[in-house]
């Protein structure tokens, strides 16, 4: 990982916000690319592997690896992606880790801002982020189950979403106490399992407002929420915004 950190040179940044769908057909880069999931989600085919990525998951590209992207689910997809050249990208180096503390998401947005500025002092910071970013993605890759949990967990739920959730019904999927995933689960993200659930479920409603026609008081039932009513409490309380009003805004 030493020479990754030492050879690397940045070549870009930007972003891409993808609405309703899309796909990516196989294509490859020339350099290296790291994409971090801000917002939504996407699956990837790369090297054999189906890798399914959320918010808050990073992806590395090798360069010459083929591979095709296509958004996981209907809603909005927003994604950072760096470009960058190196020696090699180590052997072992998993394409796939969790940014449990958010710490490359914010560096991600910080190296785009500076590329889009552009300045003299912008131009002294790309290199001093990209090996941050680096260092830190070498770090969660060699937690030892740094990555798997809050996976396991947010596959688990967005694909049980409109079900009752329980912290028990987690554990149990997940093979931990209660007490242990609480504990385990906070110590990895600052927040607890079912306060993960609550977070998606917004989420999910909250794509559905913006990306469907669907009448509003049909998303509840769908997401998991009680009715409208609990629905627009959670949006007022996290986004500031009833459901009719983020609809009529956007």
């Amino acid at each position: 990982m030493n020479t990754l950190l030492q050879t690397a040179s940045f070549l870009h940044a930007g972003s891409h916000i993808r609405h309703g769908g899309g796909r990516m057909g196989r294509h490859s880069h020339q350099f290296h690319e790291l994409v971090v999931v801000q917002r939504g989600g996407q699956e990837t085919l790369i090297q054999g592997d189906h890798l399914v990525a959320g918010e808050g998951d990073l992806l590395l590209y090798p360069a010459g690896e083929v591979h095709e992207e296509q958004q996981a689910r209907q809603g909005i997809l927003e994604t950072d992606f760096i470009g960058f050249v190196c020696d090699a990208i180590p052997a072992g180096l998993p394409l796939k880790v969790n940014d449990a503390h958010g710490r490359i998401r914010v560096m991600a947005q910080w190296l785009r801002f500076e590329r889009q500025s552009g300045g003299i002092s912008s131009e002294l910071q790309y290199p001093a982020l990209l090996r941050a970013i680096l260092a830190e993605y070498a770090r969660l890759a060699e937690s030892p189950g740094g990555s798997r949990l809050p996976e396991r967990l947010r596959s688990y739920v967005e694909s049980h979403i409109a079900e009752p959730l329980t912290l028990e019904a987690l554990s149990r999927h997940l093979q931990l106490s209660r007490y242990h995933l609480v504990r385990k689960y906070r110590a990895m993200t600052g927040r607890t399992p079912m306060a993960e659930v609550a977070r998606l479920r917004i989420e999910r409603a909250r794509d559905m407002v913006l990306t469907t026609s669907l009448p509003l008081k049909d998303i509840p039932a769908m997401t998991g929420l009680n009715d409208i009513y609990h629905m627009t409490r959670l949006f007022r309380r996290h986004l500031g915004v009833t459901p009719g009003s983020l609809r009529r805004r956007h």
